[in-house]
């Protein structure tokens, strides 16, 4: 019981700051893309805040779908140490269905600043998870 309570406490705080990373990181990309045009000082800020909180609510629930599952499941199965190469085989397993769900079409600029913000939310995890498990 203990492993899974640290499981799915690890998981959830790994899929906050992962949807927090992922919602900063896609609202400053779309702010400084091309052809973004603004009204006014106001206008642009209040635009942001609209798209950080369009961000973070579609990282929440894509991550609750597809991330947030096999997370709880290695977290309890396979217990990864909080060291960066099993963070970085972790991430690599949570990236992978999100991955194969939307299809190659993404570029590699685009799957990097996806890969970034899950390395974020997998490292406050297994930093949690082994202060929880006691390693």
């Amino acid at each position: 019981m203990k492993r899974l309570f640290a499981a799915l406490s690890a998981a959830a705080l790994g899929l906050v700051v992962g949807s927090a990373a992922t919602a900063v990181v896609s609202t400053v990309v779309l702010l400084f893309s091309s052809g973004l045009e603004v009204a006014s000082p106001q206008a642009y800020i209040v635009g942001s805040l609209a798209l950080l909180a369009e961000g973070m609510f579609w990282a929440l629930l894509g991550g609750a779908m597809f991330v947030f599952p096999i997370a709880v499941l290695a977290l309890v199965f396979i217990q990864p140490r909080n060291t960066n190469a099993s963070a970085a085989v972790l991430a690599i397993a949570l990236v992978l269905p999100i991955a194969i769900v939307t299809g190659p079409g993404r570029g590699v600029m685009t799957f990097f600043l996806l890969v970034v913000p899950v390395w974020i939310g997998v490292r406050a995890g297994l930093s949690v998870h082994s202060k929880m498990m006691g390693t």
